[in-house]
């Protein structure tokens, strides 16, 4: 009988802690894409309308930044991010690209409508014979459910598409369900989900791209990311103890420089 009444205790206040931290609901999640392959980035605008149950100061919109692809760490770059109508504050925690929307002076409630822009560059994995466009459109870090979920992808041109040219992937991090819609048509993809979201599930979108879509960064862009303002005496470093020898044309940049 112990037993029972103290179970019964724990689950009261792990529901109780759960409940509190769901003080919004997300009804409605549309993002829209463009991409943009000669520059090698893509415009990301997200609008989502939810439903606060008790006043609270805003929303966190946590991006991912940071990627393990193919045994290496890859950096994002999350750029011209803006919040319109309301407060906002950017920040990087973890792997995480954290914009803060709203005013810690101020409480919102009821229905709120968010629309957050901003641009993405680096986000491509390279392979041998192709380019991959691969993006989770929400994230893993939502702690609510999310109702509803639409989403387009903008390609900057026309190109010929298989359905095995193209995937959509649901559900917490590293599953891989269905439960999204997707159809492309001229140079442009759109879906939506299925189902309701629960908290910490979210969509991903990979499409195949010819070679030749999204330009390459040279061997110098690499290097330079890299190793940042501290690349120039990196390079000479690196000449001088033999460890790298550039190619003829990108030595030419780097004297231009």
């Amino acid at each position: 009988m112990g037993f029972c009444r103290h179970f019964l205790i724990l689950v009261f206040a792990l529901l109780t802690t759960y409940t509190k931290a769901e003080y919004f609901v997300i009804n409605d999640y549309k993002v829209d894409i463009k991409v943009y392959g000669s520059q090698a980035m893509f415009e990301v605008t997200e609008v989502i309308n939810v439903t606060f149950s008790e006043p609270r100061h805003g929303i966190y919109r946590n991006i991912p930044y940071k990627y393990r692809i193919n045994g290496e760490d890859v950096n994002i770059d999350i750029y011209d991010v803006d919040v319109e109508g309301f407060a906002y504050k950017e920040s990087k925690k973890g792997s995480q690209y954290v914009i803060r929307i709203g005013d810690k002076d101020e409480y919102v409630e009821g229905a709120q409508t968010y629309k957050i822009t901003y641009k993405v560059k680096g986000a491509w994995i390279f392979l041998k014979d192709h380019s991959e466009f691969y993006w989770n459109i929400l994230g893993n870090t939502w702690e609510t459910e999310i109702q509803s979920i639409k989403y387009s992808v903008t390609l900057d041109e026309s190109l010929p598409m298989t359905e095995s040219d193209y995937s959509i992937y649901t559900g917490a991090e590293g599953e891989k369900g269905k439960d999204a819609s997707i159809s492309y048509y001229l140079n442009k993809f759109e879906g939506m989900s299925n189902r309701v979201f629960q908290p910490g599930e979210g969509i991903t979108f990979a499409i195949n791209l010819p070679l030749s879509y999204v330009r390459r960064p040279t061997e110098w862009e690499i290097f330079w990311k890299k190793y940042g303002l501290g690349s120039i005496g990196a390079l000479f470093f690196s000449i001088m103890t033999g460890f790298f020898t550039p190619h003829g044309e990108d030595m030419e940049k780097i004297i231009l420089l």
